[in-house]
């Protein structure tokens, strides 16, 4: 009974979300805010969901399960459970300041915490995820282990638990390179920037996606 258990325990935790790295999605992101065709866009996302499905039937071989993607990570708009994080880009513009050790006056600080000032040369000003990036990539370059599971298990506890926001985020961005603490920071946000309307991110997903969303 108790390897039965165990084998049923080992079942429920198994879900392409826990293997898939948060990067993959985040360069996926990126090919998707560049392209300025709208087509561009709808491939890089219909490819992503096509792998994401092969991986699918691969790990469970068919079997019943109730494994999925939580399309909200890409549309926020999407998000029906979870409640508003309630973490704005000044409290982000402190951790980093705190996590990095930057100097409380100096230029990088100053950045993030005035990040919406017409100052930057790079076309950051005014996007805090964009002015974090250019200021993270000096810092983190290196990749980490991220999975996309653990990116939904970081938003469902901030939702729940407002009082461990700032700890639970401090570890993310301990285990993230930049581009995932930019995406990161975008869908905290829910100002993804990507270019593409409702329909077409759910026509990706599903061809009868919009249909069952909208029920």
């Amino acid at each position: 009974m108790a390897a039965t258990s165990s084998s049923c325990d080992a079942a429920a935790e198994l879900s392409v979300a826990a293997q898939v790295p948060f990067l993959h999605l985040c360069t996926t992101l990126e090919k998707i805010q560049k392209c300025k065709l709208r087509s561009e866009k709808s491939k890089f996302l219909r490819h992503f969901m096509e792998s994401w499905r092969k991986f699918h039937d691969s790990l469970h071989k068919g079997l019943a399960t109730t494994d999925s993607f939580h399309p909200a990570i890409i549309v926020p708009s999407f998000e029906r459970e979870r409640v508003a994080y309630g973490i704005k880009e000044d409290m982000l513009a402190e951790l980093f300041i705190d996590v990095l050790g930057l100097p409380n006056n100096g230029p990088d600080a100053n950045k993030l915490l005035d990040y919406r000032a017409p100052t930057s040369a790079h076309g950051e000003a005014g996007d805090f995820a964009s002015m974090a990036y250019f200021i993270l990539k000096k810092r983190c370059a290196g990749q980490h282990s991220l999975s996309i599971k653990g990116v939904n298990g970081f938003l469902d506890s901030v939702s729940e638990q407002k009082d461990r926001v700032r700890g639970s985020l401090r570890h993310l961005i301990t285990q993230s390179s930049a581009l995932e603490q930019k995406w990161l920071i975008r869908v905290i946000s829910k100002d993804m920037k990507l270019g593409i309307s409702e329909e077409t991110a759910l026509q990706a997903f599903h061809p009868d996606a919009s249909e069952l969303y909208n029920v």
